[in-house]
């Protein structure tokens, strides 16, 4: 469902607040290699179903202390905390700042939904805000924003976007269209690792036929092509997707596809 919000910062004294939403990619096509890695042309928007908040208490006492929880069930707050503890701290040393990151953790793990990432997005808004308000700028290349996660640059800068190369790229895209969705994260999660490396296996000897799919540019091409080349591979090793993909196909949504890497797979509703 549409909301005019984008992703919000609120400064209450010294309590710096951003609230992230979930990103689903309305189309992902893998273009190539680069470097060692897989370059991407993608749709993708923001989804305010699963809305992260994370808070920063700037402090003098040096270092970075991260406190998380979460609203849904089978969540480990220390395995997670130790998960990004070391590129929260990377966006800390940046900003030259201190403090304790608390994280309210609502958007899923290993779901394709950006669950990681915006928790990193978070900092680098709130610590960015404080900086500000200190009078300080940072800067933030794009090499930066990449070493903390190839959803980074597209998170940080909100809305509907085209986000091509490895990341680097992002196209801000006009979204006329009013979507609503149905989210379902299928049992198992995703190795998003595992994923690509088994992609790659599969196009060994298919030559060119994948890349003959079109590619979409827009929010209305997406929509009409319903592209994610990674689909078959999460399939593959996590089959419980394809059952959530088919049961959703069942209820009678014409518009169903698994964001990112999974396991997440999403039925797109056009109001």
């Amino acid at each position: 469902m549409r909301r005019t919000m984008t992703n919000s910062i609120m400064t209450k004294g010294a309590i710096y607040q951003a609230e992230i939403p979930a990103k689903i990619n309305l189309s992902l096509a893998v273009t190539g290699r680069r470097d060692g890695l897989h370059t991407l042309d993608m749709i993708v928007c923001p989804c305010y179903k699963f809305v992260d908040v994370v808070k920063f208490f700037p402090n003098e006492k040096g270092g970075i202390e991260i406190r998380c929880r979460a609203s849904f069930p089978s969540f480990c707050p220390e395995r997670f905390e130790n998960f990004v503890k070391s590129k929260i701290q990377s966006v800390a040393d940046k900003f030259g700042v201190c403090g304790i990151v608390e994280i309210e953790k609502n958007i899923p793990l290993g779901a394709g939904l950006g669950g990681s990432t915006a928790c990193i997005v978070g900092a680098i808004k709130t610590m960015r805000e404080y900086t500000r308000a200190l009078g300080k700028s940072v800067s933030l290349d794009d090499g930066f924003l990449l070493s903390l996660g190839s959803d980074v640059p597209c998170m940080l800068n909100g809305g509907t976007c085209r986000v091509q190369g490895v990341g680097e790229i992002v196209t801000p895209l006009e979204n006329d269209e009013n979507l609503d969705f149905e989210i379902v994260v299928a049992d198992g999660g995703a190795d998003s690792g595992a994923g690509y490396k088994l992609y790659d296996e599969l196009q060994k000897g298919r030559g060119e036929s994948q890349t003959e799919t079109i590619v979409p540019q827009t929010v209305k091409e997406a929509l009409t092509v319903l592209r994610n080349d990674l689909f078959e591979a999460s399939c593959k090793i996590n089959p419980n997707i394809r059952i959530v993909y088919d049961n959703l196909k069942a209820k009678g949504y014409d518009k169903v596809v698994m964001t990112g890497s999974g396991s997440a797979v999403v039925a797109i509703i056009e109001r």
